[in-house]
């Protein structure tokens, strides 16, 4: 029995067990990873698309409800009508390449 009590004792006061370096060692905390991604170019050019607003005013809303609907193709039973000269959406819009600026 006392071997096994001196056992555990020289595992906890082993050379490697050391309690500066466990307190040194810890994770960093959520503002040190702030600190540390400061200057990465993540927050250049997703942080600021991410500090955008999430919740809309109803005006912006129907902006970009009536945009979405506008942005189709011509239905084809219009192309086939006989006297019409239109074959495409001449303001299609892709949310890429053109910006709605609201």
């Amino acid at each position: 029995m006392e071997g096994l009590i001196w056992e555990s004792a020289i595992y906890t006061t082993s050379a490697r067990f050391n309690p500066i370096e466990s307190v040194r060692q810890k994770e960093p905390t959520f503002f040190e990873i702030l600190d540390i991604n400061l200057n990465t170019s993540y927050t250049r050019t997703i942080a600021p698309l991410i500090s955008q607003p999430s919740q809309k005013t109803f005006i912006t809303k129907v902006k970009l409800g009536k945009a979405k609907k506008q942005n189709r193709p011509l239905p084809h039973w219009f192309r086939l009508k006989t006297d019409t000269k239109i074959r495409w959406n001449a303001k299609r819009r892709n949310w890429r390449h053109t910006k709605l600026n609201i």
